[in-house]
């Protein structure tokens, strides 16, 4: 098809456009006009459709059951725990789904009117003390999580002999569900939804909480157009040692669906469960969303499960055929070291490029931007494209240098950084040992498109501290050479360090970066971001870990993790930029 010059799209094809739901050729037609027509790209900046409401809408109107009112109509469970009928605290309304740990329950705090959920968990679950408080435990540590991308655990109790979760309530669907009524998604959406639930999980292990059962039944896309993680908690307590029995083959649907999700390793001792294999399940949960079928199994004798990547649309690139063949790898060492890795590897296929002029987005950097923050927040963005992208600030006069390792760096914690704070208008260089290239880690940005080998330097780190610089950014992962006094990297970083508390420069440290600083002695006594694996490390440094994922005490400012990369140097753009 050959959009005329003159011709515009209607308010239906525009809509069906950003949906993904027109033939590729005609799709492909109008996307060559949309790249140039001002107008148009008017017209859907003054849109008010959400994509993900969208398919929302349209896969709840597919599985809505009629009561030949056209009314909803909740099944009713035969038989209700007869306590919750005189439950004094909660107002229960109806029943929302049946699983394997037991019944949830739609109702209402009576006090603070409140909806939420309650799971009446099975009393084979809990049928011993010690099991008990492991549940309890576990619920607290639930409890501690707060992400968007995580549904909230309130309160875990024992009324008249039932134990119960109270959580958040979301009004949504499954994205079994959401599959169900509507196939296959397109790659755009399905990395959306994938690089949403990786950062929950990257929120979670960073608390020492692993999930163990994600699956398309365990994540829900919201009226909002969010997604939320469920069961966050119950399924480490499902899959601790001795908790529950292994289901075999033969049970329900249910623990199927379970066992096609499950990581090799979680199959042979659930104790080997860490966060690779939270990865490997979401990784079969994109697999799913990319097909829209259950996964085929091969299951040689004496071997683990394996997925088959046969299948596969044409439309899934082969780069993004390769982050997936590695997040299933049977052996977790081979998957991507973290879920902030796997989301950053679907970043190319579920984020928009950085603008460079007024040329339209693409429609898949139009679906996934409307994704995440809604069509006119992208919109707003395409009108200063229009602009010509002239509101880009004026460099600051003084650069922030990143000193990095030539011995392997951490993709995941710099380009975020180095990217934001380039759009913000700051200069940023590269210090390196004899201006060697910073080699990344063989397990940093697996299977990101154009992954580089390594990094240049513009600077020599030898002569780093003559030079003049508004800040210093320090980030993981392979750090030893930099944090020893000793070495004479060390001695070199020794040097801008001092200059750096002499003269107020700020100082940066991400993930384990941080290590860098509390090695030359910069954290004795002060707050820094706590971290996951090096909570055990940096008190011996003198540092003063905090549940806060980024903070500032004077001119440092540390951040947990890849996942606040980009934030932590938001903020440090806006104090340069305010005083640079």
């Amino acid at each position: 098809m050959n959009v005329p010059a003159t011709t515009h799209p209607s308010d239906d094809v525009l809509r069906a456009f950003l949906l993904g739901k027109l033939p590729p050729r005609e799709a492909a037609a109008w996307e060559r006009h949309l790249a140039d027509c001002a107008e148009c790209l008017a017209r859907m900046e003054c849109a008010e459709t959400d994509t993900f409401c969208d398919l929302l809408r349209d896969a709840q109107q597919a599985t809505r059951p009629d009561n030949g009112s056209g009314a909803s109509a909740p099944p009713q469970p035969p038989t209700w725990p007869e306590q919750l009928r005189s439950y004094s605290r909660y107002q229960v309304h109806r029943l929302l789904g049946v699983g394997g740990m037991g019944m949830v329950f739609h109702a209402t705090h009576r006090l603070m009117n409140r909806p939420v959920a309650l799971k009446v968990i099975r009393p084979e679950w809990l049928a011993t003390p010690l099991a008990i408080e492991r549940f309890r435990r576990e619920v607290r540590v639930a409890a501690s999580l707060s992400h968007p991308n995580i549904v909230t655990a309130f309160d875990a109790e024992e009324y008249q002999g039932i134990h119960l979760l109270v959580m958040e309530y979301v009004d949504g669907l499954t994205l079994e569900q959401l599959v169900a009524a509507r196939g296959a998604l397109s790659v755009p959406l399905a990395c959306a939804i994938a690089r949403q639930v990786a950062r929950g999980l990257e929120h979670a292990h960073a608390r020492g909480m692993i999930h163990r059962d994600i699956k398309p039944q365990n994540v829900m896309l919201t009226r909002q157009g969010k997604i939320k993680i469920l069961d966050f908690g119950l399924a480490r307590l499902l899959n601790s040692e001795g908790a529950a029995p292994r289901p075999s083959l033969t049970q329900s649907e249910t623990t199927l669906g379970t066992y096609l999700y499950a990581a090799p390793e979680q199959w042979r001792s659930a104790a080997e469960a860490g966060p690779e294999a939270d990865v490997y399940s979401l990784g079969a949960t994109l697999l799913y969303l990319l097909t829209g079928r259950t996964l085929e199994l091969r299951l040689p004798p004496g071997q683990a499960t394996v997925l088959s990547l046969e299948g596969l649309p044409a439309t899934v690139p082969p780069a993004l055929a390769a982050v997936l063949e590695r997040a299933l790898a049977e052996d977790p060492r081979q998957r991507p070291i973290s879920a902030a890795a796997f989301a950053q590897a679907l970043t190319p296929w579920a984020t928009p490029p950085r603008a460079v002029g007024p040329r339209m987005p693409s429609r898949r950097t139009l679906l996934l931007a409307a994704g995440g923050v809604g069509l006119l927040a992208l919109l707003g963005v395409a009108g200063w494209m229009l602009s010509g992208g002239k509101a880009t600030p004026s460099p600051t006069p003084r650069p922030v240098v990143f000193i990095l390792s030539t011995a392997g760096l951490w993709y995941e914690d710099f380009e975020p950084a180095r990217n934001e704070l380039q759009r913000r208008g700051v200069s940023v260089q590269v210090a390196t040992w004899q201006r060697q290239p910073a080699r990344l880690h063989p397990r940093s940005a697996v299977g990101l498109a154009a992954r580089p080998e390594s990094v240049p330097a513009e600077v020599d780190l030898a002569r780093l501290a003559e030079r003049d610089w508004a800040a210093l950014v320090f980030v993981g992962f392979e750090v030893d050479e930099l944090a020893t006094p000793e070495r004479p990297e060390g001695a070199a970083v020794r040097r801008c360090l001092d200059r750096a508390e002499q003269e107020s420069r700020w100082l940066v440290g991400i993930c384990y970066g941080q290590w860098v600083l509390g090695r030359h002695g910069l954290l004795r006594g002060r707050s820094v971001a706590r971290l996951g694996p090096l909570i055990g490390d940096l008190p011996q440094t003198g540092a003063r870990p905090q549940q806060d994922r980024i903070v500032r005490e004077g001119r440092l400012l540390t951040a947990t993790g890849p996942e606040d990369a980009s934030e932590v140097a938001s903020r440090l753009a806006t104090l340069l930029l305010q005083s640079p």
